[in-house]
């Protein structure tokens, strides 16, 4: 957001792909809702990509490059036709591969479902199925709460549950925080799992002493939470484990959007049935009070890598997201 303000007294060095927004990971990105899909077609974008979602007649989902190859109509503005797109300009149609039969054929890129979304992958085959929370793999069920946009690079907002420091400094927690951290062997995700013990009486008292957490990042835009473990209200009731699942996508300079997903096991009968929407209500709402607190800090911030001890878990996923494969969006 403020890259280009005080170059000459407070400057900045670009890195390869961490916190460029000139750079897009060859990953999977939330592109929408299924139900955008008006008249079976959604236009929509990753990076400077412009792109085209469409569903065919027999509910198949494709990703097609957006300008037709004929002459660069933006496809978003055309028809499906069966099991293909129409370009209104000159009628040049495409299958879901992006094959044509008039001359030039178009890229295609994979997609999934999942949750009531469209995700698409970065390139031209997927290097991993669209990942699930690791802890929830079956037997879930959700809420997806409302999408909303930040100023900072994706790659800034995921490092906000990697930042100990800030649990104490903005949401006064008073915790004492240890982590360790590993990543997969073929990169495609890295994990964190954390333990927080609180360090003042009262909130041992209420809380039973401390919690742990974790975070996995996939291709640094698919993130998984799980939180709030351990808790006990007075140190005796159990207090319900959170667990979300988030989408991560830059649009443009100073763009980013982001679709969070509520998740708890799935319950069986009526009972369980609103112990699970409870469930889920208490999820969004401490997700909204956090992402409150964190709002501020995540729309003003001119991110400057000076970092001290305490900065280890930033470190080591700025390293890992610099690993990760560009894609030619």
């Amino acid at each position: 957001m403020f890259e280009d303000n005080n170059l000459e007294t407070q400057p900045i060095k670009e890195m390869n792909i961490f916190n460029n927004w000139n750079s897009v990971v060859e990953a999977w990105y939330c592109v929408g809702e299924e139900s955008a899909l008006k008249n079976n077609i959604l236009s929509t974008q990753v990076g400077k990509q412009k792109l085209v979602i469409f569903k065919t007649e027999t509910g198949k989902v494709h990703c097609l490059d957006a300008f037709c190859s004929h002459m660069g109509l933006n496809l978003s503005l055309g028809k499906v036709v069966k099991e293909e797109i129409r370009c209104h300009f000159h009628h040049w149609s495409f299958k879901g591969d992006g094959t044509c039969s008039k001359q030039k054929d178009l890229n295609s890129y994979p997609v999934e479902v999942r949750y009531g979304l469209i995700w698409i992958w970065a390139g031209k085959e997927a290097k991993y199925p669209l990942p699930l929370h690791q802890d929830l793999l079956e037997n879930y069920t959700y809420k997806r709460g409302p999408v909303y946009t930040r100023p900072s690079h994706p790659h800034i907002s995921l490092l906000n549950a990697l930042d100990i420091q800030h649990v104490n400094t903005v949401h006064a927690l008073d915790l004492n925080v240890s982590a360790k951290h590993y990543e997969a062997p073929d990169q495609s995700y890295i994990h964190y799992d954390f333990e927080g013990k609180f360090l003042t009486k009262e909130k041992i008292f209420l809380t039973g002493g401390g919690y742990k957490f974790s975070v996995r990042y996939a291709g640094a835009t698919v993130g998984f939470l799980k939180a709030l473990e351990g808790i006990k209200i007075f140190g005796k009731i159990p207090f319900p484990t959170i667990y979300a699942t988030f989408g991560y996508r830059q649009i443009n300079q100073n763009q980013t959007v982001i679709q969070p997903i509520f998740l708890t096991p799935k319950r069986t009968g009526v009972l369980g049935w609103i112990k699970s929407q409870l469930h889920l209500f208490v999820t969004e709402m401490i997700y909204n009070r956090l992402k409150g607190e964190d709002g501020e800090i995540y729309e003003n911030i001119r991110f400057t890598p000076n970092f001290t001890p305490d900065d280890s878990n930033i470190v080591s996923f700025i390293a890992h997201v610099n690993r990760l494969p560009k894609s030619k969006f």
